[in-house]
């Protein structure tokens, strides 16, 4: 939590703290040496004296005890900080007010955090690759989500309170720091009394670097950052949060500020200059950088309206279907076993066409042949495809957020049958396996049938409209949000997916008939014995590619999940 003058901000020398230094609060918090300046005074290292536990400890400048208001802030920020609790936010543990020599002290503890701020980081760095930023982006606006239903707004988004450390995955574990100046919308938090009012004086922009405290016409935060209407004094919301760590991606990726200059500078520019291009060897793509430059709108209603929203069109235009299909590698490793057995089930259909397909191939003429696997191998694949897009939206929730939940063809079967039947109905299929396998795809192809011609065969609104179907449990989302999510969603990630498909189902086929032949022609095959052992080859390798709907199907889901958070409200 060390703070450095940032561009923007006069710094100012802190009061001299060194007397609390070896003193003790409330008989628990051994205070140790300072670690820097915070939002309304100093950051110590501390040790709990009972477990011997060690904390970051926040003090407020005594000076500011004086004020009444200083201490009703002191206290705001930290019931707003304490009361969000998420793997991206600073853990608050416990706050007081203590006397140490005479002298009254407000303090907050917090856990201790490994690693570094962003803004150390960048001051070694300059800049950060696309890739990297869209994981920091995704796990702050994750915290911000969570403060924002909370009714906190940050107001401070910067460098210097993104903490970063080092995970396993070669990546940042990321922890948002300092709601120092948070504003609560929220009477659970804060009295609507403290709040500024719309007819204060417009803006006061202080120049101590410790500067947090939110008054009447004080517009509070560190200018570089702030939003238009922030600089106003005006009232802000979560979108405020949105335009500073729009600020803070551009400095990532461009490896300086979009606005610079003093304060004055600074805030001018805010309200009426363009936000420069990016440049070349940042290697952003124009979609990307679109989404950056939304972000920056001088409007709060031109900018994006949630943070997971901001988070998953950065990530859509950044990484595209490349990183769709990586997250589902990730999770089909992580479930294989279960995953592979759902496949099987999904692949039934192309192994029955095949043993029809052989046995008919055995009295059917040669010239048949060709008309007859044509029309066996579609209606597997009509099967198969909404079978498995039902069967993994139905139980993706399971697959991402509870790993421990035992995952079952039974249960897939029930949780795609449930959105569609009767509590008897479901009860009836489920009494034995055939009746309920029948169940289960009769299901989903009527419903993937009834969904295309809704929606006219449109294939990114069927697949959308499909998914969401099973993805909520059978409760459909608005249509027009559907419609929007169809026009987010970046037409060449689903085209990719398409053709990733349709090459995995034309492709494997065939390959084993082509490695069938040659075997075929090495061992001299009579020609009849050869159609059927070439038609069983490529009925088999087709039926593999009916297996791998499972992880097509992930795919289609991650990419509706998308969509779905670009348009979160």
């Amino acid at each position: 939590m060390l703070r450095r003058a940032t561009e923007g901000r006069v710094s100012e020398p802190a009061d001299d703290l060194a007397w609390l230094t070896g003193g003790v609060l409330h008989g628990k918090y051994l205070v140790g040496r300072r670690l820097g300046e915070g939002g309304m005074g100093a950051v110590y290292l501390a040790e709990h004296v009972g477990i011997g536990r060690t904390v970051a400890l926040k003090v407020v400048r005594p000076e500011l005890m004086a004020d009444p208001t200083a201490s009703e802030r002191f206290v705001r920020e930290a019931r707003a900080a304490g009361g969000i609790q998420h793997q991206h936010v600073v853990n608050v543990t416990d706050f007081g007010v203590d006397s140490v020599g005479g002298r009254q002290v407000a303090y907050l503890v917090m856990e201790h955090l490994h690693g570094e701020t962003l803004e150390h980081v960048l001051e070694s760095r300059q800049r950060l690759p696309l890739t990297q930023v869209v994981d920091i982006v995704e796990q702050v606006c994750a915290a911000l989500a969570a403060a924002h239903a909370k009714g906190v707004v940050h107001r401070d988004l910067k460098p210097a309170n993104i903490w970063l450390a080092p995970d396993t995955r070669g990546g940042f574990h990321v922890t948002l720091l300092d709601f120092g100046i948070a504003k609560l919308r929220d009477d659970t938090f804060a009295r609507r009394d403290a709040e500024p009012s719309m007819n204060a004086p417009p803006i006061m922009v202080t120049s101590a670097t410790g500067s947090t405290a939110t008054q009447m016409g004080e517009s509070i935060g560190t200018p570089a950052y702030m939003s238009p209407e922030q600089c106003a004094g005006d009232d802000v919301d979560r979108r405020s949060d949105i335009y500073s760590l729009g600020v803070v991606v551009y400095q990532m990726l461009a490896g300086t500020l979009p606005f610079r200059g003093d304060t004055t500078a600074l805030l001018r520019q805010h309200f009426i200059a363009e936000i420069p291009a990016l440049p070349a060897e940042a290697g952003v793509p124009p979609q990307a950088e679109a989404v950056v430059r939304r972000a920056l709108a001088k409007e709060p209603d031109a900018r994006f309206h949630s943070a997971p929203a901001f988070a998953a069109a950065l990530r859509a235009h950044a990484s595209g279907f490349g990183e769709s299909m990586r997250r589902a590698l990730v999770v089909f490793a992580e479930r294989m076993p279960e995953l592979s057995v759902l496949g099987a089930w999904f692949a039934i259909p192309g192994l029955v066409a095949t043993v029809i397909g052989v046995l008919l191939g055995l009295v059917l003429p040669g010239l048949a042949m060709p008309l007859l696997w044509l029309v066996l191998l579609m209606v597997p694949l009509w099967i198969a495809t909404p079978l498995a897009m039902a069967s993994m939206a139905s139980i993706f929730g399971d697959v991402r957020e509870r790993p421990f939940v035992r995952i079952t063809w039974r249960g897939v079967a029930r949780a795609v049958i449930g959105t569609a039947h009767t509590d008897a109905a479901l009860e009836r299929d489920s009494r034995d396996g055939m009746a309920l396998y029948s169940a289960w795809v009769r299901v989903a192809v009527r419903r993937y049938i009834a969904t295309s011609r809704a929606t006219k065969g449109s294939g990114v609104k069927n697949m959308l409209t499909f998914v969401d179907l099973f993805r909520h449990r059978g409760v459909p989302s608005a249509p027009e949000r559907l419609e929007t999510m169809a026009q987010v969603l970046p037409t060449r990630a689903f085209a990719t997916m398409a053709i990733t498909q349709f090459a995995a189902l034309l492709l494997l086929p065939a390959l084993a008939v082509l490695a069938t032949l040659g075997m075929l022609m090495i061992v001299s095959v009579p020609p009849a014995k050869a159609s059927v052992l070439l038609a069983f080859a490529g009925g088999l390798a087709f039926t593999l590619a009916l297996f791998l709907q499972v992880f097509i199907a992930l795919v289609d889901v991650m990419l509706y999940d998308l969509a779905y958070a670009m348009t979160e409200a």
